[in-house]
């Protein structure tokens, strides 16, 4: 779609961006493109955490609709890829 699009470009420009890139993954997973999205999802939450704002990328998964489904689906995910 064209958001998913338009969030890809911008994560392209600003790498370091946690905020963009976990826009882009839930684009993603809205989009049914979930390996992608839980990818980028678990991305932007490392930023976040060595930013010091893992607290802020929780409180922003929170807020969503269905959050905590997603929450669950990252640690899934990332226990798989250990």
């Amino acid at each position: 779609s064209l958001c998913i699009g338009y969030l890809a470009d911008n994560c392209l420009f600003e790498p370091e961006n946690w905020r963009i890139q976990l826009d882009y993954g839930l684009a993603c997973l809205k989009g049914c493109r979930v390996e992608v999205g839980l990818f980028e999802v678990a991305e932007a939450r490392g930023k976040a955490d060595k930013e010091g704002k893992s607290r802020l990328f929780q409180a922003r998964l929170a807020a969503l609709p269905g959050g905590g489904r997603v929450w669950k689906a990252i640690q899934e995910h990332e226990a798989r890829a250990k």
